[in-house]
């Protein structure tokens, strides 16, 4: 038989087992601590938290062998959840989290029945008119001499039919708690998060293209090597000729957060001008107009737009900051330290939250009071 190592990890990337691995592993999850062989295994994870901690290094990397057999497998068949807290000392809680059909859990009453978002926009086009959209509906939703506009399962396609002086706009507006996609009249397209805006020409005319965003929202940009594609997004502007990156540009929020997947891109800021390779992110604070450019896990800021969210080491005001436009939640923080707290993990887009915020709250680092649909987080690690 396997090492459990490897069981473990198919097991958490929804992979069968046999009758007789599928045993064993529910032996060493539930059986008593005596277990050498299991208790050894955790301590050594454990040991390598605490070491990294101490010299400054990631502290997931002693997940990180199991996390990266996960992301190879399907991700969308399980969500796992390995959570760790800091709070300016080093504090282990928890290994990982997990549920299946042998250990699935009754979830805390207390708890709000959240559901997440939906496809669905709002179309309006050059002269005021307003279309709804639904992925149901697939159909022509307008045509003129000068393109023709079809909604085809959750994406607006547009297609030129002639060129003709003088630029005319739509927007597609993307309420909270929605998302939907465009394919631009040049090939572009556009995954829009929950809560997005975008302004952009029926057909581009003259020698660059160039769109307005508001929110959250993942460009593919069709290459064209005689026209610049250009998105403009409060102080910032973004210019390439084609490639793939995703902007966070919400109006609410204090900062433009930009990542590039593939290709190149410029980014133009009042003060400086940044040169971006993949894997790679400029933020630019809003309110202090200084902006830095620093190396990521782009999968982390893009993963939304593949149906999933990813969190790795991540606080938890930037957690709940990320998925409370998807959920339509109001977010209060009692204890302004709870927003440092870190957590890594993975969620389904279209999975019930309540797992979610079980799990955090099953740290003990955390306590969550819902009324409606606004969250009051406790931090119970100070008490």
């Amino acid at each position: 038989m396997r090492i459990i190592e490897e069981i473990l990890a198919d097991y958490l990337a929804g992979e069968p087992l046999s009758k007789e691995e599928a045993a064993f592993l529910k032996n060493r999850l539930m059986r008593d601590k005596g277990d050498k062989e299991f208790v050894e295994f955790w301590r050594v994870l454990r040991e390598r938290y605490a070491v990294d901690e101490r010299m400054g290094k990631d502290s997931t990397f002693a997940y990180r062998s199991i996390l990266m057999k996960i992301r190879r497998k399907s991700r969308f068949r399980k969500m796992t959840w390995w959570s760790s807290v800091a709070a300016g000392i080093i504090l282990f809680v928890g290994i990982f989290f997990m549920y299946d059909y042998l250990f699935m859990e009754n979830i805390d009453s207390k708890i709000t029945h959240l559901t997440s978002g939906k496809t669905y926009a709002e179309l309006k086009l050059d002269n005021g008119q307003i279309i709804s959209l639904t992925p149901d509906v697939q159909d022509i939703v307008h045509a003129d001499s000068l393109s023709e506009i079809t909604n085809t399962e959750n994406m607006l396609v547009y297609t030129a039919r002639a060129r003709e002086s003088g630029l005319k706009y739509n927007t597609l507006r993307i309420p909270v708690g929605a998302e939907y996609n465009l394919l631009l009249a040049d090939g572009t397209k556009v995954c829009l998060n929950s809560g997005s805006e975008i302004r952009y020409p029926v057909v581009f005319q003259g020698d660059q293209r160039e769109v307005f965003l508001t929110g959250e929202a993942f460009f593919q940009v069709a290459r064209d090597e005689t026209r610049k594609f250009v998105v403009r997004s409060g102080q910032q502007t973004v210019v390439v000729l084609g490639t793939s990156f995703n902007i966070r540009s919400y109006s609410q929020q204090d900062f433009i957060a930009t990542t590039l997947q593939e290709g190149a891109l410029q980014i133009l800021l009042p003060d400086t001008t940044y040169r971006m390779y993949p894997g790679s992110q400029v933020v630019f604070d809003k309110k202090t107009n200084e902006s830095s450019i620093r190396e990521v896990n782009s999968e982390l800021y893009t993963s939304w737009k593949d149906g999933y969210y990813f969190f790795d080491q991540t606080s938890l005001e930037e957690i709940l900051s990320t998925i409370s436009l998807w959920y339509n939640l109001t977010v209060v923080f009692e204890d302004p330290e709870a927003k440092s707290l870190l957590f890594t993990g993975q969620l389904k887009r279209y999975a019930d939250i309540q797992y979610l915020l079980k799990k955090f709250e099953d740290t003990n680092a955390v306590e969550f009071i819902f009324k409606e649909n606004k969250v009051i987080i406790k931090n119970k690690t100070n008490r």
